[in-house]
């Protein structure tokens, strides 16, 4: 099993990319991975999001049954979970590419 990345959470990357994509903004990590891989930048926050999530299973196989890590981790998602990512930013998730 690979370890996952904290810098896969840290910062996630397609955070501002909502606004960065209503202002019309393409110098961002989403619009250059597009370009690199060959995808559209829906495609891509989408695969961004399946590899946030993936890591977040990872991480909590190897926490396991550390009660003290799990309440840790459990912190962390709810700070990132409340932070002030405005609703809207789910909307770029569910567009058709």
């Amino acid at each position: 099993m690979t370890s996952p990345s904290i810098t896969d959470f840290i910062p996630f990357p397609s955070l501002s990319f909502y606004k960065e994509e209503l202002v019309g903004e393409t110098s961002n990590y989403v619009h250059l991975r597009s370009a690199a891989e060959q995808r559209s930048p829906m495609e891509v926050l989408r695969l961004l999001s399946e590899e946030v999530l993936d890591t977040a299973e990872r991480i909590d196989k190897i926490i396991g049954h550390d009660d003290d890590l799990r309440a840790l981790w459990q912190r962390y998602l709810q700070v990132r979970s409340s932070s002030d990512v405005p609703i809207c930013a789910n909307a770029f998730l569910t567009k058709s590419i």
